[in-house]
């Protein structure tokens, strides 16, 4: 796993979003899960990332996946005037598209998700 300080000897990034391991929960394996507060996510916007997208608990592998499909589905549509939502909007979208399909995706970690840094 990545820490903040090899995060700090990154040159600088040219990524508009770096989505952070949500470290699957329920695999057995006991893991330090200070990272989910600000410390990576701060690496990686001193780095020269625009956004973070990381989680605030650990969530299942299945959660994340199909979270991050629908996030990829709406980072590709075009909002009004065909502009792309951002970041923060397109995790918003599948958030709630995921709640609208029912299942235990809500309930169990969909929302576990933030977005840090600029939301466009």
């Amino acid at each position: 796993m990545i820490d903040a300080g090899e995060v700090s000897r990154f040159p600088r990034l040219r990524s508009s979003v770096v989505v952070l391991d949500p470290e699957p929960a329920g695999d057995g394996v006991e893991r330090d899960h200070r990272h989910a507060g600000t410390a990576l996510p701060d690496a990686f916007l001193a780095a020269g990332a625009r956004s973070v997208i990381a989680p605030l608990w650990p969530v299942s592998r299945e959660i994340s996946d199909a979270l991050f499909r629908a996030f990829h589905e709406e980072e590709s549509r075009g909002g009004e005037g065909s502009t792309r939502p951002g970041p923060a909007e397109s995790l918003r979208r599948a958030q709630l598209a995921l709640l609208d399909a029912g299942g235990d995706a809500a309930a169990s970690g969909c929302f576990s998700f933030v977005v840090l840094g600029a939301p466009r």
